[in-house]
């Protein structure tokens, strides 16, 4: 996301992290939320954290869309191969990349497409970006909300099996 920035050595401290254990295909952290147009991670009036990227990685806590706005994953991590010398398979020759039909969640589709074929993601403790939470952008706006409650419920029947039948019980209510 272009209005969103990271610490200065987040993608070095995600890269590391990402790169020590071959079970991990993403990894992502926390990040402070701000609703200022303009601010950077080192100066900025962030009072709350963004609450997906908040929890732990699992199949159920994927109700969230836990990488939140900025998350490293294999597929990025080939353009710094040649500094960590390091190779693996994109996960996204196996499930695909973004789904450009989908206007609001085509991340957390894509996320949850690579939780159901096996992929595992890792939250690095620490605070590693801001979000900038607009409240005009496509997928915050509440000029959108109904379309992208729709497309939200769309993907969360669509991969039920992801969250489990107590996670998909317990929002089931929710997404009608």
């Amino acid at each position: 996301n272009i209005d969103d920035t990271r610490k200065n050595n987040a993608l070095e401290i995600l890269a590391r992290n990402l790169s020590v254990d071959n079970n991990v295909h993403l990894v992502y952290a926390d990040s402070y939320q701000t609703v200022k147009e303009n601010e950077t991670f080192t100066k900025n009036s962030a009072n709350q954290m963004y609450e997906h990227s908040t929890f732990e990685f699992s199949k159920e806590n994927m109700i969230k869309c836990l990488p939140g706005p900025m998350p490293l994953w294999k597929k990025v991590r080939k353009v710094l191969n040649q500094l960590l010398k390091i190779w693996k398979k994109e996960m996204t020759d196996k499930v695909g990349s973004f789904d450009e039909t989908l206007k609001f969640a085509g991340d957390w589709d894509m996320w949850l497409r690579c939780v159901d074929q096996g992929y595992k993601f890792k939250k690095i403790h620490g605070t590693m970006g801001l979000y900038y939470f607009n409240p005009f952008g496509l997928s915050t706006s509440d000029l959108n909300k109904n379309d992208r409650f729709a497309e939200e419920r769309l993907l969360f029947y669509k991969h039920k099996n992801v969250f489990g039948e107590k996670v998909f019980n317990h929002f089931k209510g929710y997404f009608k």
